[in-house]
């Protein structure tokens, strides 16, 4: 016999089921979705999304540590997705669902993602005056205590003016730092008549030092030795402005007519510019041989992008075909610095401007479609650039050095704050940082910076 208390539990739980509403079953279909990361930074990263490119609309969900954080669709293939806000030196779980009809069809695995540590703002800096006039051109730090600086440098001696009455000086075009001075040197004119500065400089170590001139100049440790111009493809007189390299025997050297030459450590060859370049700006590229170029170009107008590998040139970036997919409210899209630099041989770092604001762009080397956004209201036009790591950059705004520590930018540097100066170039080294510049007396300086 059943008792009352048990019918009465019976009864309850046949009311309740009947109540709850049918349970949501997963389709009967297989929609398989995958989950990767391309770029971790210190608040923001960027994922992508793979299923089949089967050209039909496909929806996703995205969860974080369980929690849904965003919906969306997408055609088949692979699409971007950037998380913002997210938390410094953080481990988050995301994981990706594909839907339909608003129900989970499938989800990919868990992916972990360990957010990067921001760095420290905290630099001491030191002002060092190379010489009474002239400009310092081109920095190279291979460590804290091995710098070379080129220009052309002029030092008036206190003995006064010669017998002619002229000035009393000193004159050098490279200088060395080792730890505790600058040690002044000349580097003579590959060709005597030609003038002497030097226009920018790469080390590889103590013996193997290569300049940018009126030719090209190489330190094998004792000394100099010079190719000139007309040793050097296209054979034209000018000068060489740019210098880069991964090596020795992966050298490019950009010149002030357009020209761009490359050294495999044997033979000098001519890249074949696209369209008519006036001008190389700057270089950059990978220990793979990878090389981004910035030239000025007549056609197509404007500053552009090129890419080479495997002696092919391609135009990444150029005023008529934009790469970044935003514009200003003038309708026209953006304008490209002058000015990009490679980290740790993994990205490329690219400032980028509109009418209303500044941008840094940072680019995976791998993929070079994979890159994140910088982004700050006080963020000034950039002119130069250099870094340990994406969460530790430094970039040059005219008098500024702005440091970005992953999160955010600092820009003061308590030297000289009487003193009125612009500055061209940063090099970072570790936790040391060098920058060239001029004083409003024409005085070439070098700013050095320690982090605390």
């Amino acid at each position: 016999m059943v008792s009352k208390t048990r019918l009465t539990l019976l009864a309850a739980l046949l009311f309740l089921t009947a109540c709850e509403e049918p349970t949501k079953s997963k389709p009967d279909i297989s929609l398989p979705i995958s989950l990767s990361s391309k770029i971790v930074g210190s608040t923001s990263a960027r994922l992508q999304l793979t299923v089949e490119d089967d050209g039909k609309e496909h929806l996703y969900r995205l969860a974080r540590d369980g929690a849904i954080q965003s919906e969306g669709s997408f055609t088949g293939g692979d699409t971007a997705l950037i998380v913002d806000g997210i938390i410094p030196a953080t481990n988050y779980t995301y994981r990706a669902y594909s839907l339909h009809e608003g129900i989970v069809a499938d989800s990919s695995d868990a992916l972990v993602v360990v957010t990067r540590e921001t760095t420290s703002h905290d630099f001491t800096w030191e002002l060092d005056t190379l010489a009474h006039e002239g400009y310092a051109r081109g920095i190279y730090a291979l460590a804290p205590d091995d710098v070379w600086v080129v220009g052309d440098f002029t030092i008036f001696l206190p003995s006064g003016p010669s017998s002619e009455g002229l000035p009393q000086m000193r004159y050098f075009n490279c200088a060395h730092w080792n730890g505790h001075v600058w040690e002044e040197i000349y580097i003579e004119p590959v060709e005597s008549y030609r003038d002497d500065f030097v226009s920018d400089v790469i080390a590889f170590d103590d013996n193997d030092v290569w300049v940018a001139k009126e030719g090209i100049a190489h330190f094998d440790g004792s000394n100099w030795s010079g190719w000139r111009m007309d040793d050097i493809p296209p054979n034209k007189t000018g000068y060489l402005r740019k210098v880069w390299g991964s090596s020795s025997s992966n050298l490019f050297f950009g010149s002030d007519f357009g020209s761009l030459v490359h050294y495999d450590g044997s033979t000098f060859t001519e890249v074949q510019m696209l369209g008519i370049v006036e001008h190389i700006y700057d270089i950059t590229g990978n220990s793979k041989g990878v090389a981004w170029i910035i030239p000025m170009s007549m056609e197509p107008p404007g500053v552009s992008l090129y890419r080479y590998e495997d002696e092919i040139l391609i135009v990444v970036d150029s005023y008529e075909d934009p790469y970044y997919p935003f514009q200003d409210s003038s309708g026209r899209d953006y304008t490209n610095t002058y000015t990009i630099f490679s980290v740790k041989d993994e990205y490329i770092v690219r400032p980028v401007s509109t009418v209303y604001s500044q941008a840094i762009a940072i680019h995976s080397m791998a993929d070079f479609d994979d890159y994140l956004w910088i982004t700050s209201p006080d963020l000034p036009s950039v002119a130069n650039g250099d870094g340990n790591d994406i969460n530790d950059l430094f970039f040059i705004s005219s008098g500024t050095v702005l440091h970005y520590n992953g999160a955010t930018f600092s820009s003061s540097i308590p030297v000289a704050e009487s003193m009125s100066f612009v500055l061209y170039q940063v090099d970072q080294i570790g936790d040391h940082v060098f920058v060239r510049g001029r004083t409003n007396r024409e005085r070439p300086i070098i700013l050095r910076g320690t982090r605390l």
